[in-house]
């Protein structure tokens, strides 16, 4: 049994070393970034391997990324045979292998496939792992979104908006996420956003729209920097920590009002979103225990959350990942260099919350 959990485990994460000269390919699991396998073959009845995608910035032939194919395939075949062998329990895990560096020596050439990116169910028509957008209600593309192309459970809640603002805010942030999945999502019993496979989330401030698609439970949040009336310390007091709320107030004493703003606003993001990751709605008292970890100073593949102070546009973003059994956090490379025709300066960190 031991034998072949490890190599169905070759299935649940990969790293490939595929030699394209005429050399051997060899597939080995990377334990730091995937689930066990005992855990992964339990959890599924299904599995499916996406063809190999290569990375942005990784230059690789046509026929190079064939032999890896070709390689990758041979190695797997026994695995996927024995997985789909299992009685089926309707879950699927469909799994993305991602090309993510290559590096030539001795006349052979080393491709090292990235953690196979994946959740239940998960549909070929989302992005491989992560896709964010950023526009005004005013800035999206492509033909307006009328009434009778909605689905059932977006009439319901269009239904329920009193006002001409929300309505119009409402059918505009089903077109984005349209526009990031090229699959309508439905709106559940709870008022969240579903898609048969895969998952999206939404988030508006003024005239902004902010959304995401990913492999992973995901959490985005977006707030203009405007200056809030009243106390804003008083107000962080019951969202944020104490460490938190001493950063605030420090900034205040020196006069940096508008980077307390930010400070302010960037921890509100983050726990934002990250209650939106996980289904939940705004809780006082599990914001004030949620703290945050830079990824410089954490094991970077913990890192499952980002967020970014859009200094052009007067915003703060807060992206959240929930990586599960997969292991699979945010990276740089997951997170829009550009948006909005504004350059992005994401932080990665890792999220704690109190017990």
């Amino acid at each position: 049994m031991r034998r072949h959990m490890l190599r169905v485990f070759a299935i649940a994460g990969l790293m490939g070393l595929a030699a394209l000269q005429g050399c051997a390919t060899k597939i080995k699991a990377s334990a730091a970034e995937n689930p066990p396998p005992a855990e992964a073959f339990q959890s599924f009845g299904r599995i499916e391997v996406q063809p190999v995608r290569v990375a942005d910035g990784i230059k690789a032939s046509p026929g190079a990324v064939a032999k890896i194919q070709e390689n990758l395939d041979k190695g797997l075949s026994s695995a996927k045979l024995d997985w789909n062998a299992k009685p089926d329990n309707g879950r699927k895990l469909t799994v993305t292998p991602v090309v993510e560096q290559m590096e030539f020596t001795h006349g052979a050439t080393r491709v090292m496939l990235g953690p196979l990116a994946g959740s239940s169910g998960m549909s070929a028509a989302l992005p491989p792992f992560l896709r964010l957008a950023l526009t005004t209600r005013t800035g999206l593309s492509g033909p307006p979104l009328a009434a009778e192309d909605l689905l059932p459970g977006e009439r319901t809640r269009l239904a329920g908006l009193r006002h001409d603002d929300a309505s119009e805010r409402f059918v505009q942030g089903r077109r984005l996420l349209r526009q990031l999945t090229a699959v309508p999502p439905d709106i559940d019993a709870h008022g969240r956003s579903t898609l048969p496979s895969g998952h999206v989330n939404l988030s508006h401030s003024g005239d902004w729209l902010f959304g995401g698609a990913c492999a992973l439970p995901v959490g985005v949040d977006l707030e203009v920097l405007r200056p809030r009336r009243g106390d804003l310390l008083a107000l962080a007091r019951q969202v944020h920590g104490d460490a938190q709320c001493a950063e605030i107030e420090r900034l205040r004493v020196l006069g940096r009002d508008a980077d307390a703003l930010a400070v302010f606003y960037g921890w509100w993001t983050l726990k934002e979103a990250w209650l939106k990751c996980r289904g939940r709605g705004l809780d006082f008292a599990q914001m004030r225990g949620l703290e945050f970890q830079p990824a410089d100073d954490a094991d970077a593949s913990r890192a499952d959350c980002a967020c970014a102070r859009v200094q052009g546009l007067g915003l703060m973003l807060a992206v959240v990942v929930d990586p599960g059994l997969t292991g699979r956090g945010l990276r740089p490379h997951d997170l829009p260099a550009e948006m909005a025709s504004e350059h992005m300066r994401w932080q990665l960190l890792e999220s704690r919350p109190s017990a």
